[in-house]
């Protein structure tokens, strides 16, 4: 079982609780201890919706990676701050951000 908290994304094995949280210095740890959302893709890849942006995590690998806004570049997601999260039938993400607006994050493509 996953759960989402205010402090880090905790996996629940019917034994024993693992705690992932932010590392400051590493950029493949989740973005954010503060875990708004999660949803799982076909791949049985979980996607986390935080307050510093959209995570990925391989649970084989157990490895995150991070999609983060960079108002720079096209195709980013919107904003950091993500409430929620749904994926539709095509393996799309819907990202729900606080001012109402939505994404579609194509996982194939990464945009």
């Amino acid at each position: 079982m996953w759960f989402g908290t205010r402090d880090g994304l905790n996996k629940y094995d019917g034994y024993e609780i693992t705690v992932y949280k932010n590392e400051f210095n590493d950029p493949s740890s989740i973005s954010s201890n503060t875990i708004n959302d999660i949803v799982g893709d076909k791949d049985g890849n979980l996607w986390i919706a935080t307050w510093k942006g959209l995570n990925k995590f391989n649970r084989q690998k157990e490895q995150f990676v991070r999609y983060i806004n960079n108002n720079e570049r096209t195709g980013t997601i919107r904003s950091n701050l993500i409430n929620c999260l749904s994926i539709d039938e095509e393996d799309n993400i819907w990202i729900g951000y606080e001012d109402n607006c939505f994404d579609r994050f194509n996982i194939k493509t990464k945009s």
